[in-house]
């Protein structure tokens, strides 16, 4: 659903849509996107991100953002990627619209409209001076890309992630308790 709203923005504003794609070993998981309909993948592969962790995440797609100058960083709603897209808007200095219903362009201003009071109103947020404009979309609102036969380019991205940054740890509940 993200990439075909991100086609249909596309369209609008003659950008690239490009996936990010952030993992260790993630070679099947680029054969599963690849017909998505993005112009580019770009896949950050690395041990470190083996395991989700917001905050090293929020680095390297803040990092990657940094270099490319994306106009605009979509991201699904959920409970991740919710805080993922928080760190990385704040990493950016950027805004961020959360839970968006509907996408549209106004000159080169993203209309991001999010539901409020409770879905009585929608009210509609721009970002008009800072880049990336990024929000997050409700899973089920828009329509799901359309599949193609044209294979994007992938892009191998080198993540810098420093030696101190924390990341996640998986704990094994059925043995955590008698530690």
């Amino acid at each position: 659903e993200l990439v075909g709203k991100a086609q249909a923005l596309a369209e609008m504003s003659q950008a690239r849509v490009e996936i990010c794609l952030l993992g260790h070993e993630v070679e099947k998981l680029v054969a599963q996107i690849q017909n998505a309909g993005s112009s580019a993948i770009r896949v950050a592969d690395d041990p470190a991100l083996a395991t989700f962790s917001s905050a090293i995440f929020a680095r390297v797609l803040a990092d990657l953002a940094g270099l490319h100058k994306p106009q605009i960083l979509l991201f699904g709603a959920g409970m991740r990627n919710a805080s993922l897209a928080a760190r990385v808007a704040a990493r950016l200095e950027t805004g961020l619209s959360a839970h968006c219903v509907d996408l549209k362009f106004e000159g080169k201003n993203l209309v991001q409209t999010v539901p409020g009071f409770g879905g009585h109103l929608m009210a509609n947020i721009i970002c008009p001076d800072r880049r990336p404009q990024i929000a997050t979309v409700t899973a089920g609102v828009f329509q799901a890309a359309t599949r193609v036969d044209v294979a994007p380019e992938i892009i191998k991205e080198k993540p810098q992630i420093p030696a101190g940054l924390r990341g996640a740890k998986e704990v094994d509940r059925s043995t955590a308790g008698s530690m």
